[in-house]
């Protein structure tokens, strides 16, 4: 799950859509869209940075949070997604011990 400084989050039924992400480092052209099934089963998914890549994710519900876990780069990450009184959270953590968190507004 990655938006970078503002992106489309779209969730129907049992996927959730993010696109239109405009990520750090990148040519100014958004990101390749990215579809997660939330059904709690393994599944690739595109790499929205190198768009030939596929990354394996896990993606379900969970005490109304939406937790994300892939591997990429050799390593496991966790997020987990919440949306609040002053908009969406997303806490991404690493196997190797490191955490962000980072905010969004809707506008």
């Amino acid at each position: 799950f990655n938006c970078g400084r503002e992106c489309r989050i779209v969730h129907k039924g049992s996927t959730l859509t993010i696109d239109q992400a405009h990520l750090e480092g990148s040519d100014g052209s958004p990101s390749a869209a990215v579809t997660l099934l939330l059904n709690g089963q393994p599944e690739p998914v595109v790499d929205p940075v190198n768009r030939g890549n596929k990354i394996e994710t896990v993606s379900r519900w969970e005490d109304g949070k939406l937790l994300i876990t892939s591997t990429a780069f050799g390593q496991r990450f966790t997020q987990t997604v919440s949306l609040g009184q002053n908009g969406l959270e997303v806490v991404t953590s690493s196997a190797s011990g490191w955490k962000t968190t980072l905010r969004y507004t809707n506008t």
